[in-house]
């Protein structure tokens, strides 16, 4: 419990939300072009059959760097080896 408290309370760098925000932001437009919404976010340019599909892959995977960074960061903090389910005795 003691490290999800501390995974909440940990600063998370400007740009990486401004990446989480982007992502969001394209992930929603793919998710509005596939409904077939009247409300058309994208250009008529942009308006190609795969581009809801492409919207939506791009905004998750920008929305993933969040996560991996916070992973990450909380491996470095915690080596495997100073888990208690690795040490033998």
């Amino acid at each position: 419990m003691r490290h999800a408290i501390e995974l909440h309370k940990r600063r998370i760098p400007r740009r990486l939300l401004a990446l989480d925000a982007l992502g969001a932001l394209l992930a929603a437009a793919g998710v509005l072009d596939l409904l077939d919404t009247p409300l058309q976010l994208l250009p008529a340019a942009l308006r190609l059959p795969g581009a809801g599909i492409a919207l939506l892959v791009v905004g998750c995977s920008l929305m993933l760097t969040v996560p991996a960074w916070l992973l990450r960061r909380h491996r470095q903090e915690h080596p495997p080896e100073s888990r208690p389910e690795n040490r033998l005795g």
